[in-house]
């Protein structure tokens, strides 16, 4: 599954490990990311697990939606502080522009 270019199980090590700490895992979604991540299939993820492919694949849509839901989230955050920093720069900015003109 793709959110514009970004390939939700293609991820590095540490990306992995920072996903898995915000997504706040259980033992069974941790191991299902970690395998999906070694592109292991859905049947091998169901053997392994000794669940079944229905129920492999819902969790599969459920460890989708929670990345898609993080990743929303942090993209939301990051640009709600960056226009923070922005309009606060601004205000200072402005504040520093009156007293220059009000001392001149």
């Amino acid at each position: 599954m793709e959110i514009g270019v970004i390939e939700v199980f293609d991820l590095t090590r540490s990306e992995y490990e920072e996903l898995k700490e915000k997504l706040m895992l259980n033992e069974e979604m941790s191991k299902i990311l970690e395998m999906k991540i070694k592109r292991y299939s859905i049947t091998q993820i169901s053997m392994e697990l000794n669940i079944s492919e229905r129920t492999t694949n819902r969790r599969i849509k459920e460890l989708k939606r929670k990345i898609k839901r993080v990743i929303w989230l942090s993209l939301f955050f990051g640009l709600f502080l960056a226009l923070y920093r922005h309009f606060y720069t601004l205000k200072v900015w402005e504040n520093v522009s009156r007293k220059e003109t009000t001392t001149n």
